[in-house]
């Protein structure tokens, strides 16, 4: 089975960590308590690929400084991730009261997701070249790009954005 798309165990597990981690940072858990208690059963890639997609807010962590982080990673699961986690962050948008972080978040998209694209393909030729995956991956971040897209361009017609 899927979730948001995703196949891969891996994946699916890092998708769904990195909410709940920073789920449990708004609800008042401390992030390492959480760790401890799920973390202890995973391996070393996936934890660090859910650190890669949590943003430390208790650190003072921007959103700025978070997007950046997640570009210099050198890991290519979170991006994937992060390319099927946006579609439906922009589905749910409405559900924002505020109109300005509405906006917000379809510009910080367009902003920081070409260049989450071309990060991702850099990645997976890498990859590719290792023989580590497949080289039909290497069509992912254009077919991730323009499903992403399409979400976006709904959003911005909807908030009246040119």
């Amino acid at each position: 089975q899927a979730f948001l798309g995703i196949k891969d165990i891996r994946s699916i597990v890092v998708a769904i960590l990195h909410d709940s981690v920073e789920d449990a940072q708004e609800g008042g858990t401390h992030p390492v308590v959480m760790a401890g208690r799920v973390f202890f059963h995973l391996d070393a890639n996936t934890l660090l690929d859910v650190s890669v997609l949590t943003r430390r807010r208790q650190l003072g962590e921007t959103r700025e400084e978070f997007c950046e982080r997640i570009y210099d990673s050198n890991r290519w699961r979170p991006l994937v991730v992060k390319f099927k986690d946006r579609p439906d962050n922009m589905d749910t948008l409405e559900c924002i009261t505020d109109y300005e972080k509405q906006k917000k978040k379809v510009l910080e998209t367009e902003r920081w997701f070409p260049n989450y694209r071309d990060r991702l393909f850099d990645l997976l030729e890498k990859e590719v070249a290792l023989g580590r995956v497949s080289p039909a991956y290497l069509h992912l971040p254009a077919l991730l790009y323009d499903d992403l897209m399409e979400s976006v361009k709904r959003e911005k017609a909807r908030l009246g954005m040119t």
